[in-house]
């Protein structure tokens, strides 16, 4: 494996890039990317709010990487349920959103997941991450850009191309 973590006294993190595989996936010298990077890594609130979505994922990252590669993703796209939910599988959004990868019912359904009186898989972290990975691989083979996949989730592949045709959305936008 050659993701490169810290230690957090007991297993190496794989979701902490060193500056290195920063530098070759993000424009770091950007100014909004170093205000955030400042913020996160300076103040306490913010560091410590890290931690802990790093300490709640890791039960179930290596499954969640696992079927990344499967699909052909980068591992890199974990942070995206990780920003969506801070690794909770129990989260629920002000939008009736759910799960690790804050998932929408409707969204949800059409991806295969089942949501009844009984069950509600936008909780179940697996097949939530099936279904999420095979999502966002689907917006990667239709536009080609990693990251537009990425917020492609949130704003459906749709809304992603009619941003990019009326120039709202910049390939690797902050």
């Amino acid at each position: 494996d050659t993701m490169r973590g810290f230690t957090n006294g007991h297993e190496k993190s794989p979701f902490v890039l060193t500056p290195q595989e920063a530098e070759a996936i993000f424009n770091t010298d950007h100014p909004d990317v170093e205000s955030i990077v400042t913020k996160y890594t300076t103040d306490p609130y913010w560091r410590n709010s890290i931690q802990l979505t790093i300490m709640t994922t890791s039960p179930y990252s290596n499954m969640i990487l696992d079927e990344l590669a499967r699909v052909g993703l980068p591992k890199e796209v974990i942070y995206l349920g990780m920003h969506e939910s801070a690794g909770n599988y129990k989260a629920k959004s002000h939008k009736a959103a759910m799960g690790f990868w804050q998932y929408m019912e409707e969204t949800a359904k059409e991806d295969g997941l089942r949501i009844d009186d009984w069950v509600d898989e936008r909780r179940d972290v697996y097949k939530a991450t099936k279904a999420a990975a095979a999502r966002i691989r689907r917006h990667y083979d239709a536009l080609q850009d990693i990251f537009l996949a990425m917020m492609s989730f949130n704003r459906g592949l749709g809304g992603i191309r009619n941003d990019t045709l009326n120039k709202k959305v910049y390939k690797y936008s902050v």
